[in-house]
């Protein structure tokens, strides 16, 4: 099994989020997501990083399928100077390999990489 690739924000402005508890209103099992608006210049690596993940998975089906349109939508819109990440995790669900249930959270640190307070809740502004 390859080792997931973890990649790191720059520093940004969250937007509507639920990342300290998963958000219930239309979804029972919960659902961790907020936007995350960066600005242009210092998001080229993740941003490049995104895209080159997205093109090797399209050809990747295109392959196996060449008849087949793929479509894939960006997890990110840019507007102006900026770049609004939209990032969502399910909390938890059903694996479809072994059908067992699963539960999970999303990893949030610090500027400096050190875990954040789960006391503390993260709100709309908070940078």
């Amino acid at each position: 099994m390859n080792k997931p690739l973890i990649l790191t924000t720059p520093k940004g402005i969250a937007k509507w989020p639920y990342i300290s508890e998963p958000d219930t209103e239309y979804n029972p099992d919960g659902l961790f997501h907020t936007k995350l608006s960066c600005k242009k210049t210092e998001s080229v690596n993740i941003k490049k990083a995104i895209d080159d993940m997205i093109a090797l998975e399209v050809k990747k089906q295109h392959d196996q399928n060449p008849d087949k349109v793929i479509k894939k939508s960006l997890p990110y819109t840019e507007e102006g100077e900026e770049i609004i990440f939209n990032f969502k995790m399910k909390a938890k669900g059903t694996r479809k390999s072994d059908g067992k249930p699963f539960t999970q959270e999303p990893n949030i640190v610090n500027a400096d990489l050190t875990p954040f307070n789960k006391d503390q809740n993260i709100l709309g502004g908070a940078i």
